[in-house]
């Protein structure tokens, strides 16, 4: 059941970038998403659920990149730019067997791409 309701988030976490990304582009909103996603990554791993931990890091790395091209703020793009490079350390771990040590790091990760997220959206609100 819990797969069920992981793999329902997922999939609307998705369909949510993918709309952002070609109708209005409300940076709020998706900057929004991007920060549930990546508090989400933690538990996802811990459930050691590979497909759905790939999904979310591929739909973060779809809104990053949209977000990449419409934020113009220079202090934003050099968060995103560091963001990024925490995904990508996220994306190696998370490819990596199951151990508390990697837990502890995804955790870590998600927890800075989530607060990164967080940032932005109030950066957007001002």
């Amino acid at each position: 059941m819990k797969r069920i309701v992981l793999s329902a988030m997922v999939l609307i976490g998705l369909a949510t970038t993918g709309a952002m990304a070609g109708g209005s582009g409300n940076l709020v909103q998706l900057a929004s998403k991007q920060e549930k996603l990546s508090r989400d990554i933690g538990k996802v791993y811990k459930m050691q659920d590979g497909s759905s931990l790939h999904t979310m890091i591929k739909s973060i790395k779809s809104g990053q990149k949209i977000l990449r091209t419409r934020v113009n703020n220079p202090e934003l793009r050099n968060l995103l730019t560091y963001l990024n490079v925490c995904l990508k350390e996220l994306e190696t771990v998370a490819q990596k067997p199951y151990t508390s040590k990697n837990a502890q790091k995804v955790s870590e990760l998600s927890h800075s791409l989530s607060e990164g997220s967080h940032y932005i959206v109030a950066s957007l609100k001002r």
